[in-house]
């Protein structure tokens, strides 16, 4: 699961945050090369030892990234996890969200109001309307992960109306 908001737990470090998930589930062994493949991934290797104070926000992020990745699983929740990121920084995670996906191919529910977000990331796309929920559309993204603006743009277009 990959919240809204950061859920490093502040008191233990970075390979501590992963071990945690990990420790009834995989071999000791395992754990040590599942906690440096998915943090090297991130572009975060080299910082195991630090405590989640000393990290950024984006920096957070993409240790929840690889903690939520490096749990075996095959399936992965994702609650609004690009909310309150900086524009770089949320296009950077989502690069190394991609590349996870492509590697690991778990199926992801990811929520989010971020349009731009869903088409870039989503292959379904489930449009709800306001309460009682309902589903107002669905959709079937042929472009997910394409670096294609302008197609993606057609289907934003098309989800933001809509709305209007």
């Amino acid at each position: 699961y990959i919240f809204q908001e950061d859920t490093l737990i502040p008191w233990k470090t970075v390979y501590d945050n992963l071990e945690f998930v990990l420790k009834k589930k995989i071999s000791k062994e395992e754990i040590n090369l599942r906690i440096k493949k998915y943090l090297e991934m991130v572009g975060l290797n080299g910082i195991e030892g630090e405590y989640p104070n000393s990290l950024s926000g984006g920096m957070k992020r993409r240790v929840g990234i690889a903690r939520a990745f490096s749990f075996p699983s095959s399936y992965l929740f994702m609650d609004e996890p690009f909310e309150f990121l900086d524009i770089k920084i949320k296009n950077e995670i989502m690069e190394y969200f991609i590349k996870l996906q492509n590697m690991e191919n778990k199926t992801v529910i990811f929520i989010t109001h971020d349009i731009e977000s869903a088409v870039s990331l989503g292959e379904k796309i489930v449009v709800f309307s306001n309460k009682p929920t309902k589903i107002k559309k669905i959709f079937k993204n042929p472009y997910p992960k394409e670096k294609n603006k302008e197609k993606k743009e057609k289907l934003k277009v098309e989800i933001e109306k809509l709305f209007l």
